[in-house]
């Protein structure tokens, strides 16, 4: 699915701290932010921000998107590349949580 790679495109970019990426999360109005140099987000921001950027016509709605991404071997690609996604404060349910990316 296109916004899962897009996703990992992203969190590629972060790691690179790729200046236009930190920009545009800086301008994100949302659940999705830096501090300490960690990425922290919510899956229902996370999916908005991803949206904004996607050129895919065809993007999923959020539960689609969410489906994908727990359907997918994301933390073991992002292994790959020195990271993972932690759960940073659990409310209990998924789409109120919240994560981080951080490295490994």
């Amino acid at each position: 699915m296109q916004l899962v790679e897009d996703f990992m495109s992203l969190c590629q970019d972060f790691l690179q701290q790729d200046t236009s990426v930190l920009v545009s999360i800086e301008q994100f109005f949302g659940d999705l932010w830096v501090e300490e140099g960690i990425l922290h987000f919510s899956l229902p921001a996370l999916y908005q921000y991803l949206i904004s950027f996607s050129d895919d016509v065809e993007s999923p709605d959020y539960k689609g998107f969410r489906q994908a991404l727990y359907r997918s071997d994301f933390n073991t690609q992002l292994a790959i590349i020195g990271a993972r996604i932690d759960v940073h404060d659990s409310s209990g349910k998924a789409d109120s949580s919240i994560y981080r990316l951080v490295k490994i």
